[in-house]
């Protein structure tokens, strides 16, 4: 090989790379096993999230694809037995929109924060959950390497979001029982963070640049997990819907209220068996 050929090699050779191939080295997080778990108020407090794995550097998806965010973004990650903890502290010189309330909303029309989790870290699914200043959610999986999205998906996980003076912070708690996932010890999950800023248009992600914001593929990875099978094997989500019906003006008001409910049953940490009663055919083609 001429020392020329050398040259060319080493100059060109990281940028003929597959889309991805950094996040082998580059975005790799070792969460904390906390021994007490953070309370989910929305105050990231130091005490609370002392020693937790610390994602920044933000990549924007859009408007600029690849450059970094102007904007400092820190995801901070921690787990104990029972639940995945993450925390955001996003900082912004001006007041975070946040104008929608409804779940399942399309929050990146807000200022908002998303969690990307593969938990079997087959690099091609994954679930979402997004969240807002309002503490409004909105949840789903991601299959095919991000071709296709579920909105359908509800999962039971708690979040809450506080205006600070740099800006705002997010905290969330995503419980191991309402996600399928690989169990055992030194495991590796995926995962990505992103934020969006809606005065200025922007979506940029942790680990990227992404050809797709959902691209699984090309997320980071949380390693050295210790994660047992759920505890709580069942799950209950309940939902009611109300209607007001009034013919004519002489005629009465009459109120009517239906409700419904999803159970859920985890046989393994890979496998769950569902049961819907009275489906909620309207939130379903809210979402679709």
């Amino acid at each position: 090989m001429s020392c020329t050929s050398f040259l060319i090699g080493c100059l060109l050779g990281p940028l003929l790379q597959p889309a991805g191939s950094l996040t082998d080295s580059t975005f790799r997080l070792q969460p904390t096993l906390f021994a007490t778990p953070p309370t989910i108020d929305g105050v990231v407090a130091d005490s609370e999230w002392a020693g937790a794995a610390v994602a920044s550097n933000f990549i924007q998806y859009e408007p600029n694809l690849g450059q970094r965010s102007p904007l400092r973004t820190e995801a901070l990650v921690g787990y104990d037995s029972l639940h995945l903890y993450v925390a955001f502290r996003l900082w912004d010189p001006e007041a975070p929109a946040a104008q929608l309330t409804r779940r399942d909303a399309a929050l990146e029309n807000d200022d908002a924060v998303v969690v990307v989790l593969d938990s079997h870290n087959d690099r091609q699914s994954a679930y979402y959950f997004m969240t807002n200043l309002l503490g409004t959610q909105t949840d789903g999986r991601v299959a095919n390497d991000g071709r296709t999205v579920d909105k359908t998906w509800d999962g039971a996980w708690q979040s809450a979001a506080r205006r600070t003076e740099y800006g705002w912070t997010v905290e969330y708690s995503i419980p191991f029982t309402s996600i399928k996932y690989d169990a055992g010890e030194n495991r590796t999950w995926g995962i990505n963070f992103g934020r969006s800023r809606r005065r200025t248009l922007e979506l940029s992600f942790w680990a990227g640049p992404l050809e797709n914001p959902f691209r699984v593929s090309q997320g980071g990875q949380l390693v050295g997990l210790n994660v047992p099978p759920p505890v709580q094997r069942h799950q209950i989500i309940v939902y009611g819907l109300s209607r007001v019906q009034q013919a004519t003006v002489q005629q009465a008001t009459t109120a009517n209220l239906d409700a419904g409910g999803d159970a859920r049953y985890a046989i393994t940490p890979e496998m769950s068996a569902f049961l819907t009663v009275n489906p909620d055919f309207a939130t379903i083609e809210a979402d679709q």
